[in-house]
C-alpha cells in the first residue's frame, strides 16, 4: 500500500508540474507574468492586410498582394529589437457605419455585392468568375482592415509625431464608386477623424503616387467647407490614368502635372535630379503657404523606373530620397506626418518601401527601436512645446546623370575603365621597350611566359 501511495504521489507531482508549466507559458504569452509592458511603435499593421489570391489571379494584376507582410518581415529582420507585438494593430476593420460618412449607401450595400463592379474597380476581369463570398473575404476585407489602419495611423501621428500604415492610400475611391484598385476612401476618413478631434487642424495631403489623386480631389469638391482645412499637393504623370484629371485638378491647390518635365523621346523623367527640382522647392513653398499642422503622405512607389503602370522613371534610391525629403520637412517644422503606401506594382515594391522606412529610421526621422521610442517622442514634444524647429541637415540631392558620347554610355563601369586604361599603359610600355632595345615583342613575351612557367 505504501508503494502505491508513493507512485500516486509521483503521478500527482508530475501532473502538477505540467499544469504549472502550461499556465506559466500562457501567462508569459499574454504578457501577464515575468514580462514588462510591450512598447508600441507607430507602424500600423494587421496580418489581414494581405490579398491571398490563387496563382492564376496573382498573374492577372501586377500588384504583389502579399507585400504588406513582406515589408513587416523585412523590418523585423533588420532591427533585432522589433517583434510582431511592437506594431500597432488596428484591432478591427472599418465598419459600414464609418464608411457611410464618405460613401453612399447604394455603393456599399449594392455595388460592392456585384462581381462585375468589383472586377471593374480592381481592373481584374478574371474576378467576375469568382464567388462573391470569396471576393468579400480575399479582396474587400483586407482593404477594410487597411482603411481602419489609416485612421489609426493618423491618430498615432498626433501622439508620436509620425506614423506609417503599411497599406492604404486609396486615392481614387469616390463617394458612389471605386476605381483604380481603390474601394474605400481611407484618406478622407482620416482627415475627418483628425478634424473631429481638433477642428483647427490644417491637413496637407502630399500625394507622390504616380497617378493623380482624383478621388481625394473630388472629396474636396464635394465638401467645399473643408478647403480651408485640407489642401492637396500632387505631383503626377498626367499622360496616364485617370481620365478625369483636368476636372479634378481644379481642387488640387498645389497641382504639378509632370509631363512637361519628361524627356520627349522617353515620356518619363530624364533623371532623379529633375524630379527633385520640383519636389524640394515646391513642397517647401506649399508648406510655407498653407502652414499645415498635419501631413498625410501618400507614398506610392509606382514612380519606380521599372514599374509598368507608373511611367515615371525614378530609381530605387530616388524613391528612398523622396520619402526622406517629405519626412525631413515634417520633422524640421515639427509637423505630425501620417504615411500610407498607395500604389506600387513591381515585384521589388516591398523591398523599396522596406528599405525606405529603414532609411528614415537610420536618419533619425522616425524611430523603429522600441527601447528608444519614448525618448524620441519626448524630444519631439519638448521641441513643440517650446516652438522650436529641429536643426537637422537636409537629404542629399541626387546628381544629374552624366551625358557622355551624345548620351550613349560606353558600357563600362568605372572600375572596368580603370583596368582597361592600366592594361593599355602597360602594353604601350612593353612596345616602347622592345623598340628601344630592338627586341621582337613576340620573342620577349615567349621568353617571359617560359620564365614564369619554369
Amino acid at each position: 500500500m505504501k508503494r502505491k501511495q508513493k507512485t500516486g504521489t509521483k503521478e500527482i507531482s508530475l501532473i502538477s508540474y505540467l499544469v504549472l508549466c502550461i499556465v506559466t507559458n500562457v501567462l508569459i504569452e499574454q504578457n501577464s507574468l515575468f514580462c514588462s509592458e510591450i512598447v508600441k511603435i507607430p507602424v500600423i499593421y494587421n496580418e489581414g492586410y494581405d490579398f491571398k489570391f490563387s496563382d492564376d489571379l496573382k498573374k492577372a494584376h501586377p500588384l504583389d498582394g502579399e507585400k504588406y507582410s513582406k515589408i513587416i518581415n523585412s523590418l523585423k529582420d533588420e532591427i533585432n529589437t522589433l517583434s510582431d507585438n511592437n506594431f500597432i494593430d488596428p484591432e478591427e476593420e472599418i465598419t459600414t457605419k464609418e464608411l457611410l460618412t464618405v460613401h453612399s449607401e447604394d455603393y456599399l450595400v449594392n455595388s460592392l455585392k456585384n462581381k462585375s463592379t468589383i472586377a471593374s474597380i480592381a481592373c481584374v476581369k478574371e474576378l467576375e468568375d469568382c464567388d462573391i463570398d470569396f471576393l468579400e473575404e480575399k479582396l474587400l476585407k483586407p482593404m477594410r482592415w487597411a482603411t481602419k489602419g489609416t485612421i489609426v495611423a493618423a491618430e498615432m501621428a498626433v501622439r508620436y509625431g509620425w506614423a506609417i500604415n503599411v497599406g492604404g492610400g486609396y486615392h481614387h475611391a469616390k463617394k458612389t464608386t471605386g476605381e483604380g484598385f481603390c474601394f474605400y476612401r481611407d484618406i478622407p476618413l482620416a482627415c475627418l477623424k483628425i478634424l473631429q478631434q481638433d477642428s483647427t487642424t490644417k491637413i496637407l495631403i502630399v500625394d507622390l503616387d504616380a497617378h493623380q489623386g482624383n478621388g481625394n480631389a473630388l472629396f474636396l469638391e464635394e465638401n467645399s467647407t473643408l478647403q480651408d482645412n485640407i489642401a492637396i499637393f500632387d505631383i503626377y504623370n498626367d499622360t496616364i490614368y485617370p481620365s478625369d484629371q483636368e476636372k479634378r485638378a481644379k481642387h488640387i491647390k498645389f497641382n504639378y502635372p509632370a509631363s512637361k518635365n519628361f524627356e520627349a523621346d522617353k515620356g518619363r523623367w530624364k533623371d532623379d535630379s529633375a524630379y527633385y527640382g520640383i519636389l524640394q522647392n515646391e513642397l517647401k513653398e506649399a508648406i510655407c503657404d498653407f502652414q499645415p499642422t498635419h501631413i498625410i503622405y501618400n507614398a506610392g512607389s509606382d514612380i519606380y523606373e521599372l514599374d509598368i503602370l507608373g511611367g515615371f522613371g525614378i530609381s530605387q534610391d530616388g524613391i528612398i530620397t523622396r520619402d526622406e525629403w517629405v519626412f525631413w520637412y515634417a520633422r524640421k517644422y515639427n509637423i505630425p506626418i501620417t504615411m500610407v503606401l498607395s500604389g506600387g506594382y513591381h515585384e521589388d515594391s516591398y523591398k523599396i518601401v522596406g528599405n525606405s522606412i529603414l532609411n528614415l529610421h537610420e536618419k533619425g526621422l522616425i524611430c523603429l527601436d522600441p527601447q528608444k521610442i519614448e525618448e524620441y517622442t519626448q524630444t519631439r514634444m519638448d521641441k513643440k512645446n517650446n516652438n522650436n524647429q529641429f536643426n537637422i541637415p537636409p537629404p542629399p540631392i541626387p546628381k544629374k546623370k552624366e551625358n557622355n558620347n551624345n548620351g550613349k554610355s560606353s558600357g563600362f563601369s568605372g572600375i572596368q575603365k580603370t583596368f582597361i586604361g592600366a592594361a593599355g599603359g602597360i602594353f604601350a610600355c612593353i612596345v616602347i621597350y622592345c623598340l628601344v632595345y630592338k627586341i621582337n615583342p613576340m620573342t620577349a613575351l615567349k621568353k617571359l611566359f617560359n620564365k614564369q612557367t619554369t
